[in-house]
This record gives C-alpha cells, structure tokens and sequence, in this order.
C-alpha cells in the first residue's frame, strides 16, 4: 500500500504526518500542601469517602472566609485531584453560600479512570495512521480495543482503504494513554503526536490533501510522460467523482440512492442486501440466507458481526420489517444512508459535466456558472473544490467571458437550492434525471435524509505543489517510498529502488483540494481505467508475468 499515500492538509495549510509515538507530558503543577489548605480533619474525611467501603455519600468544605478567592478554590480542587484520584469536586452555591462539594467518582476507582483535566481542552487530538482500512472501520476498531464510542471521535474527512493515509482525529475527553494503548495491539493502526484542543473535528475542516504515488511498470517514453505531466500541471483534470464514490460492489451505489429518492423502499432493501462474490464469508452467508428465505432475525444470528450495514438494517427489518420498511432503513446510520442518495447526485454530476466538456470545450461560455470575483478574493490558501451556496457564484454574459477561466467554472450537484447553467447543460441535468423517473423539479424531499439542497463543484481542478521523478526497479514487492511509519523506524527503511533495473516507476507529489479524486487525476497520466477493479486485474496480471520470468 505505499505505492498510495495520502496526508491529509489541516485549516493552516500544515500537512499532517505521524512523526512522534510519545505520550504527552503530564504538565500540571504539583501542589504542596504548606498553607494547610487540607486540614487533618478534613484530610480524614476525604480518606473514608474514598474507601471502597465507605458508606458516605458525599462531603461539603466549607471555604469561609475565601469562598470569593478562585486561586483559592481551584488549589483545593488540585489538591484532591492529585491526592485523591477517585474523588472528584465541584463548587457549588448553596443558601449564597459558595462550597466544594467532594463525591466519589461514579466513573470508578483509581485503577480504571484517569480524571480529565478541565484546563488542558475539552479534546485530546492525535494523528491516526493506516493501513489497508477506511476511517470509519478504523474507528470502529479503536473503540472496540478501548471500549470507546465512535461518537466521541471528529475527523475532518474519511480516508479510503486501499491506501497508508495519515489524518487528524479528535477525542472528547479520553486520556492519551488510553488511545496510546492501541498501538499494542494492532498492526494496521498508528496513533501518535498527542496534544488537547478546545474544538472538535468535524467534517470539512481541512483544505485538501497531499498524495505520494508510485505508478509502477511505466513503459511511455520520456517525451510522452512528461507531456502528461504537465498536461495535468497546466490545465487540470475534470474534476469527476472518483469511482469509489459509487462502491465497489456489484451494485453501484447510485442504483440505491436512485431507489431511495424514488421512495421504493423494497427495492432499496434488495439491493442493499443483494449477495456479492465481494463480500466476507459470514456477510456472504448471512446476505444469501436473508434473500432466499426473507428472515432477518435468521440472517443477523449468521452475520455475527454486530457492525456494518447489513447489521442495522437485519435489526431494522426485525424490528419494522412487517410495518414500516423505511423506518427499518432509517437504522443504517445516517452517514451511510445519505452516501447513497449523494452517490446518484454526484453520478449525474459527472455525465453532465463530461458533456459539458465535449460539447463546448475548455473555455467559459455564455450561460456557465463562474465563481465571482468576490468569492474568489475570500478563498485563501488552497482552491475550494465544492460550495454549499450560490452566494458566490456568477451567471456568465459575453462581457464577462475574458475576465474568467474554465478554472472558475463550477457545475452544480443536482438539488432544490442550487442555479443550473444558463444554456443547454440546462436540459441535460433534466434529461438524465427524467430518464431515472425523477422530477429535478421535485428534490425537497419529505423524508429530510432523502432531499437533496444541491451544491457547487468545480469543473477542472488543478493539482497543487506537483513534482515528480522516475525510478528503475527490479522487486515489485519492495516499496519506492517510504512512509511516515518507515521514517519513525529510520533504521528499518526499505527502498526498492535500483539504478539500471529493469523496470521504470513514475513518483508523483501533488496536492488537491477536498472532495478531488487522485485517482481522476491519474487518468490524465495514464489515461487508462483507474478503478478498483482494472487496477487489482493489472496488478495480478503483472504479478503473474513477474513470477513467469523468475521461473
């Protein structure tokens, strides 16, 4: 996997590695005790209340005559945090009288609960690196090794699978050494350079991303890769949705989306549940038993995995299957349910926006929708890719036409707030979602995960900070970069590399907005089939040739 490499780009333009496996240091001050502020007196009452055996159920300090003095107060609250780790306090104001009220923590003993520290942030932040798995399963594995919920982690965008990707996570009030743990304990996580923040993650908050790619048995010559290359340096690539926005079964994700949005709600379950060669062995039995005899409770009890889609909607069935079908949709979670309604949106986006380009090329027409001169001053650092509002964007007349580029060009994502082209890509939108039997007209939804507000994307998007190299190499199976994980591990930095070997690799560097597809932009280099599919065929088909001349 570390022929595909992606960082991803924080607000301030930082690029996010793992570069450090350390626990933070712990940097509150100890308190000592020398003005007496913990009297004897009430240094034994603190004790029993900590007993395990201790019948108490709470004690009150009485602060007197400094109850107004907060530097006061919160050397108290140090003092019982340090000294009493299973005690907790809080001040409180009973009869206008301000006092510390001390309980024992509800969360456990000493041994299993480290008390969080107000003063640090509400949020422990740390960079999660992987491999070979996409950011929600890599959740869902970190909290099924600590006993988390996936609620309590924010990430600004999902990583795919089939990558080494190196992101930020933010954690509501878990101690470092608990999600540090986790690096014991599997292979295909990282978590490191832990710090606490005051806000959380959520999705959006990052300007793009950075990618490392190696394209291995390269056999263009010199002249036509760099042509490619600064083909796609130049002008960019259309900006289409990648094919793994559509899934990589062999029901594309659109089809339900479109099922979804035509409210034929057994369809949707048909083809959510349909069996495929590409699913694991209990979710392959379980979804064949689930067709065959239509029993869900039977088919949840052969899943056995009690995550992933086939799980809620298995409980959902059980549970609405013979009263409500959408209310037993409605239990896949809502990020996974709006996937496929956004997956048809964006299918149509990409048919329209490749005739958009055939039909009137590479320049702005009368009629485009162009981000405004306005807009464009307020977006600093990296390009934008897609905008949630028309305030910015521009209905292009003739006298505009030289003050804009296809670079400012956006099409919309098909939506009931949103202005469509003013020329015949008009038609086209309606066209295609007409012949699916849906009215564009028609998209507000009365089921609210269902509609569809619509956005702005751009048409043509063009790599950032690009650089690239070639390589001779001989092992296919020896990697020609070296990830964040190697670089901790200098020592054990493996490169593949060989000067004269007899095969040529192309490294390529480049950074792209949000929501942009590596994978499209390969096509402009390869200009091949990039999916999922095509490439594992290639890569066993070269695998295979590798072992024939070694035989």
């Amino acid at each position: 996997y570390s022929d595909f490499i992606v960082h991803e780009i924080n607000q301030d333009g930082q690029i996010i590695k793992l570069d450090n496996l350390d626990l933070p240091p712990d940097n509150e001050e100890i308190i000592e005790d020398t003005d007496n502020i913990l009297s004897e007196d009430m240094r034994n009452e603190l004790q029993q209340l900590s007993s395990s055996n201790s019948s108490k159920k709470f004690i009150s300090i009485d602060l007197k005559e400094k109850e107004d003095d907060k530097n006061w107060r919160t050397k108290v609250h140090k003092l019982i945090r340090q000294q009493y780790p299973d005690l907790e306090s809080t001040t409180m104001i009973e009869d206008n009288k301000k006092l510390i009220k001390v309980v024992k923590n509800r969360k456990g003993n000493r041994h299993n609960y480290v008390r969080w520290r107000n003063d640090l942030g509400t949020y422990c932040t740390f960079r999660l690196y992987k491999e070979n798995i996409d950011t929600m399963n890599a959740i869902n594995l970190i909290c099924k090794l600590t006993g988390l919920r996936p609620s309590i982690f924010g990430y600004a965008g999902t990583k795919d699978r089939r990558a080494i990707t190196t992101q930020q996570i933010t954690a509501f009030k878990v101690p470092p050494a608990k999600l540090h743990h986790v690096n014991n304990l599997t292979k295909s996580l990282r978590l490191g350079n832990f710090e606490y923040c005051k806000n959380r993650l959520t999705l959006g908050d990052l300007t793009g991303n950075h990618f490392t790619i190696t394209l291995r048995n390269v056999t263009g010559s010199e002249e036509q890769i760099q042509k490619a290359i600064m083909s796609l340096k130049n002008t960019g690539f259309i900006n289409y949705y990648g094919l793994q926005r559509f899934g990589t079964s062999h029901i594309p994700t659109y089809q339900i989306g479109k099922e979804l949005l035509l409210g034929n709600w057994q369809k949707s379950i048909e083809l959510i549940l349909q069996p495929s060669k590409t699913d694991a062995a209990r979710t392959m039995e379980a979804r064949q038993h689930w067709w065959k005899h239509r029993d869900p409770s039977a088919a949840l009890t052969l899943l056995r995995s009690r995550r992933g889609i086939e799980y809620y909607l298995f409980k959902g069935l059980i549970a609405h299957g013979s009263t409500s079908l959408l209310t037993a949709i409605m239990m896949i979670p809502r990020n996974a349910r709006l996937l496929y309604v956004y997956s048809y949106q964006s299918l149509v986006w990409n048919l329209v926006a490749s005739r958009r380009i055939k039909e009137f090329g590479l320049n702005p027409i009368v009629g485009d929708l162009a981000i405004s001169n306005t807009a464009r001053k307020q977006v600093s650092g990296y390009d934008v890719a897609v905008f949630n509002t028309s305030a910015g964007v521009h209905v292009l007349k003739k006298e505009d036409l030289p003050h804009y580029s296809i670079h400012d060009i956006v099409m919309p994502l098909p939506g009931y707030n949103v202005i469509y082209p003013q020329h015949e890509a008009n038609d086209w939108y309606h066209q295609q979602m007409k012949a699916d039997g849906i009215s564009i007209n028609n998209l507000e939804n009365r089921y609210k995960d269902f509609s569809l507000c619509g956005m702005y994307r751009k048409l043509i998007v063009k790599p950032k900070d690009m650089t690239w190299s070639a390589v001779r190499y001989d092992d296919p199976t020896l990697p020609l970069c070296s990830t964040d994980l190697d670089q901790l591990r200098q020592n054990k930095i493996i490169n593949g590399a060989v000067a004269g070997g007899k095969n040529m690799a192309l490294l390529l560097n480049f950074s792209l907005p949000p929501s942009s597809y590596a994978t499209m932009a390969l096509r402009e280099v390869m200009e091949c089939d990039t999916s999922w599919h095509q490439q594992r065929k290639l890569s066993d088909n070269f695998m295979k040739a590798q072992e024939e001349t070694t035989k």
